[in-house]
């Protein structure tokens, strides 16, 4: 049986495909090529001159950057005259920095000898200051996968990567085969506060905060940065648990590389990513076109006629674009399509989403002794979701509601920084968002009958202002204090029925919130520091909470349009171990109370409702372990304990009790390289407060490097074909992703 009902995709995203089709075949001849420079240089180590290969090579306020080959070497060509700050990040290595003079039609020379550095701390991280700082001198609690993490990892998706950064929680089923957004929590702080950036631009969609990874293709990602604690003194709403940044690959001069993969049941992917420069002008562009790999997720003891794969047909492009003004100030451009036809797990329950984004950018240096970094963003997007009842026994089902979801933003920070004077570093900005989304429902009778239609909605701007000092007033002392304040307002809410005369509106209501921090980080000895912070943060409740209700299973949950805000007062305490040798160890404690926590309660059997339940605390701890036992043997663990409870006694739901991760990375490239990830998940609650067990899984990629720039790789995920639920409403489980192989091979040209 087919849906009685079908969706129109917007001419917005053929519009978009048609723009970036135009704009990919017109870039090359959009600067004309002119006088330029280059430099050039070797990275080694500086323990014994040996060469570091995959070593990142990035120009300091540019999108511009290469990895080192085989014999460490690397060259930026194409850049304009002018003076520029390198830097250089390897795995294991201290990261380095080096200005350089580029002079028209010379190439400059630039040799670095990184030293032995950390595992846990390498390179430089953007987030946690919103300004490029050493990872092992923040006093926040950072988390970094390098390059060489993110190319080496069997994930097939970016939420199943960041599964590996601790602190990190995620629903259990895989984004690869899930439903069209997904959620992130960090420290026990559940969905919709955390905040994800690509590039200093949300992810978190409009409508529901729900973060779309899909937007995302991991082969495109070069890192990803994890900032735990509250971050609103910086970020400001979404960030009450902490901030996930994902970084781009840099743009290089005459890059190309294409990843192919097929595996089990009917999988197949395939990737390709090129990069130029021409003149002042360095693009890149993206797509990923997969589909195939679902299964049957409801437990093999309840499965009925109805249910089949879950799989998913998704469609990606995306087009990069930056010009240098001058050697240090650029513009920049960005403009994506995701079209994305999943299965809901029934014939009946199809979905689908697509999703139109641009953004402009701008950074520019020299600007009051400082820099200035702006963007501005808007999103357009609709989902479209089919629910259905089941009968008795799975056999047959009936359609209860058609979900359409438009919705759009618009949204822009800017920020200054200043170079540090003295002991002293300022930076100062704000940023500002405005959503807008509307649900239009058909929904239908016990029989299949279209019963009415509602469309429900409203609007929602936040925007704030913040301010950042980092004092440095001796060698092992840091001190970073910052403080935000936020304004946020919602409107012209709205609910109308067919069934009824007169629409039901909701009143305006606007509130604020002030969000400070202080850290403090002390080298106590060399290698050895403390670190420790205490903050306060918000959330204010999405568009979704207040206004969509949705079905799972046969249990309906219902949206709040009286929702008010979330606050939350935490604080942090560890250390960073590095003794002489190869070993690391990284150990914070955390303790955060939240207030006006919102979550759902029973109102009736088969009823759930958004509240805000009051109280509820988060404590734990978190720690990290890494050795290097060769350059071709690394192992590192984290664990992860969490209890997070309302003020009832409840765990809060879908934060597992504990969680530890162990990789092993084990050969080289050339030779064949294999690397092993084992995850644990302690027990947990469903969304729908029902008990979900422990679980492991074991996931592995093997490398190996073949001529003319490809690689061949084989990856399984669910390695051991553990059974574990991912999900449990009323009596209807479901079982998480099954053994899945994958065989593929990348092509890179340089």
């Amino acid at each position: 049986m087919k849906p009685p009902f079908a969706s129109t995709r917007p001419t917005l995203v053929q519009r978009l495909r048609l723009a970036l089709a135009a704009a990919i075949l017109a870039l090359p001849t959009l600067a004309a090529a002119q006088s330029a420079g280059a430099v050039a240089g070797t990275v080694t180590a500086a323990e014994n001159a040996a060469p570091v290969a995959g070593a990142v090579v990035t120009v300091e306020g540019t999108s511009l950057g290469v990895p080192t080959d085989a014999r460490g070497r690397f060259r930026i060509a194409r850049l304009v005259p002018g003076g520029y700050t390198l830097t250089v990040a390897a795995m294991g290595r201290e990261p380095s920095r080096r200005a350089v003079q580029v002079a028209a039609g010379e190439t400059a020379a630039a040799d670095f000898a990184l030293a032995p550095g950390s595992v846990l701390l390498s390179g430089l991280v953007v987030t946690a200051n919103r300004t490029p700082t050493l990872a092992r001198r923040v006093t926040a609690t950072v988390n970094v996968l390098a390059h060489e993490q993110v190319e080496r990892s069997p994930a097939r998706t970016v939420d199943d990567l960041v599964r590996e950064l601790p602190g990190v929680e995620l629903p259990r089923t895989s984004g690869s085969v899930a439903g069209n957004a997904q959620i992130v929590s960090i420290r026990g702080m559940d969905e919709g506060r955390t905040l994800v950036l690509l590039d200093r631009v949300p992810l978190n969609d409009p409508w529901g905060e729900w973060v779309d990874w899909q937007r995302a293709p991991v082969y495109g990602i070069d890192r990803v940065e994890l900032t735990e604690g509250g971050g609103s003194s910086l970020y400001g709403n979404y960030a009450m648990g902490g901030v996930i940044q994902l970084v781009s690959r840099p743009m290089a001069p005459h890059t190309a590389q294409g990843t192919f993969s097929a595996g089990s049941r009917g999988l197949r992917e395939a990737s390709v990513f090129g990069s130029d420069v021409a003149g002042r002008l360095a693009f890149a562009v993206d797509g990923t076109l997969a589909d195939g790999g679902g299964y049957v997720a409801v437990a093999p003891g309840q499965r009925g006629a109805i249910d089949v794969d879950n799989s998913s047909t998704r469609r990606n492009a995306g087009l990069r674009a930056e010009y240098a003004l001058r050697s240090d100030r650029t513009v920049s451009a960005r403009v994506s399509v995701l079209d994305e036809d999943r299965s809901g797990g029934t014939e009946l329950t199809p979905m689908s989403r697509r999703i139109g984004a641009a953004a402009l950018g701008a950074s520019l240096g020299g600007v009051a002794g400082g820099r200035v970094d702006a963007d501005l963003f808007g999103t357009l997007q609709r989902e479209v979701s089919h629910q259905a009842v089941a009968g008795a026994g799975r056999a047959t089902e009936t359609p209860a509601m058609l979900q359409s979801i438009p919705a759009r933003d618009l949204g822009g920070s800017v920020q200054w920084a200043r170079d540090a004077v003295g002991p002293v570093q300022l930076s100062a900005g704000g940023d500002f968002r405005w959503m807008h989304g509307t649900l239009d429902e058909d929904v239908y009778d016990g029989a299949g009958a279209l019963a009415r239609t509602t469309a429900s909605g409203g609007s929602q701007v936040v925007g704030g202002a913040f301010v950042q000092g980092v004092l440095t007033p001796a060698a092992p002392l840091r001190i970073e204090a910052s403080l935000r304040g936020d304004v946020w307002h919602n409107y012209a809410g709205r609910r109308a029925v067919s069934d009824s005369a007169a629409a039901t509106t909701f009143d305006a209501r606007t509130d604020r919130s002030l969000s400070p921090r202080l850290g403090v980080r002390v080298q106590a000895a060399r290698g050895f520091a403390v670190r420790g912070s205490v903050f306060r943060a918000f959330r204010a409740p999405s568009l979704s909470e207040q206004y969509r209700s949705f079905i799972s299973g046969n249990t309906r949950f219902l949206p709040n349009p009286d929702l008010g805000p979330e606050h939350l007062s935490g604080a942090d305490l560890g250390f960073d171990w590095q003794p002489a040798g190869p070993v690391e160890l990284r150990v914070t404690g955390f303790a955060n109370r939240m207030r006006g926590l919102t979550d759902f309660e029973f109102l009736k059997p088969g009823y759930l409702m958004r509240q805000n339940l009051g109280k509820a605390h988060s404590r734990g701890v978190e720690a990290e372990a890494a050795v290097t036992a060769a350059e071709w043997l690394r192992l590192s663990a984290t664990y992860n304990y969490d209890d997070a409870k309302t003020e009832a006694g409840a765990r809060v739901h879908r934060v597992p009790l504990n969680r530890y991760v162990a990789r092993a990375q084990l050969g080289t490239a050339r030779v064949g390289e294999l690397t092993a990830i084992y995850r644990h998940e302690g027990p947990s609650l469903s969304l729908s407060a029902a008990p979900l067990k422990a679980y492991d899984v074991v996931d592995a990629t093997l490398r190996r490097e073949l001529p003319a720039g490809a690689t061949l790789f084989a990856a399984v995920e669910n390695l051991t074909g553990t059974d574990y639920l991912v999900d449990q409403t009323g009596p209807l489980s479901r079982v998480g992703l099954p053994r899945t192989f994958r065989l593929g091979l990348t092509w890179v040209r340089r």
